[in-house]
């Protein structure tokens, strides 16, 4: 898109990180590195500023997102003020206050326009000792009540070590549940005082087997479904690549590599990713207002220099890689987290010697 002054902007995804609480404890939560503060809530004029910001950026939707948004004092409110912008608002949140048809009826009179359900595990057991929380039924409730009504939505699975065990059955309880459509995502690692971490998270060749068995797995459950592969490409044959891409079932790149990402967290700093939370280029309201402030504030150097790092090729062989566009060598948490030889293969299901 092109504004007045003459500033060409890509088409971009924003994000409203409008809290930091949650009710649940996921060990492989992104939001855990913040405290799940309480204390830590968008206020509604930073709502305000934020939506203003994001309409004079000419974008059309924007995706809210925590900790839980759902629990925010003032969710409806933030729904309700989106949605008079003008803006379409999609939610993603772990759906146990949705479990309320009372409540879910509320938020889509608000103005949601779509929800993603972050499903935790396959039965009772499992989902208290992966969340602390006894909300297994109260989840599949809500995924019911989700689809009884009209609005778009999405079940969206994190793949990590304790739920690739038995995802055989996760299959079997989404199939079950009605769900419209299902997605399996790769969980990526954290930084955290300076550390990278990846509790709960498979290693990257984990990750590739995991996909690889559970693709026709999925497609033969004729569950409407898509998967982000967050790995190289190169960890799997060329065949699977190039069936999954042929499917159409493949949800690929990282908005910070493509650039297109405008993320703002509670106290209206903007981050590049909310896995990369301790990092901030500015703060809305300080350092920017307007979309022009906010591309003049992308222009600077150490922010250009952010994102041409990010957008890199990490290894020589990604240079003349023929899936570089669609892949972008993963995510690049991976790379600070893992050793090279943990993630460059050859495109015959394993590492590379």
């Amino acid at each position: 898109m092109k504004m007045e002054t003459g500033i060409n902007i890509p088409r971009m995804t924003a994000w409203l990180t409008i809290n930091r609480a949650c009710n649940l404890r996921c060990s492989w939560c992104y939001a855990k590195m913040t405290g799940f503060s309480k204390m830590n809530s968008m206020s509604m004029p930073l709502v305000e500023s934020s939506v203003r910001l994001l309409k004079d950026l000419s974008l059309e939707s924007v995706i809210l997102i925590g900790g839980e948004p759902t629990i925010h004092p003032k969710f409806l409110d933030i729904v309700r003020l989106v949605k008079l912008s003008g803006l379409k608002t999609y939610l993603v949140t772990n759906a146990i206050k949705l479990s309320n048809p009372k409540f879910l009826d509320a938020v889509l009179s608000a103005g949601i326009s779509s929800i993603t359900v972050s499903f935790k595990a396959s039965n009772a057991h499992d989902y208290k000792k992966f969340t602390g929380k006894d909300a297994f039924e109260r989840t599949l409730k809500a995924i019911r009540n989700i689809c009884e009504t009209k609005v778009h939505h999405v079940v969206n699975i994190t793949a990590c070590e304790a739920l690739i065990k038995n995802f055989d059955e996760m299959i079997e309880v989404i199939a079950e549940s009605g769900a419209k459509s299902f997605s399996v995502d790769s969980g990526k690692p954290i930084i955290l005082a300076d550390k990278t971490y990846a509790d709960g998270m498979g290693s990257p060749e984990q990750m590739a087997k995991f996909f690889m068995e559970i693709y026709p797995k999925l497609k033969k459950a004729g569950i409407n479904f898509s998967v982000k592969i967050a790995v190289p490409f190169c960890l799997f044959p060329r065949t699977f690549i190039d069936s999954v891409i042929e499917d159409g079932n493949i949800l690929t790149g990282c908005q910070m590599v493509s650039g297109r990402g405008i993320i703002i967290d509670p106290e209206g700093k903007l981050v590049p990713c909310n896995h990369l939370c301790h990092l901030s280029f500015g703060g809305l309201g300080k350092d920017f207002v307007t979309a022009e402030e906010y591309v003049r504030l992308r222009r600077k150097k150490e922010v250009v220099e952010f994102y041409k790092a990010a957008s890199a090729c990490p290894h020589e062989n990604c240079v003349s890689c023929s899936y570089w566009e669609i892949c972008g060598a993963g995510c690049k948490l991976y790379w600070l987290h893992y050793d090279k030889k943990d993630l460059i293969g050859n495109f015959e299901g394993g590492l590379g010697k």
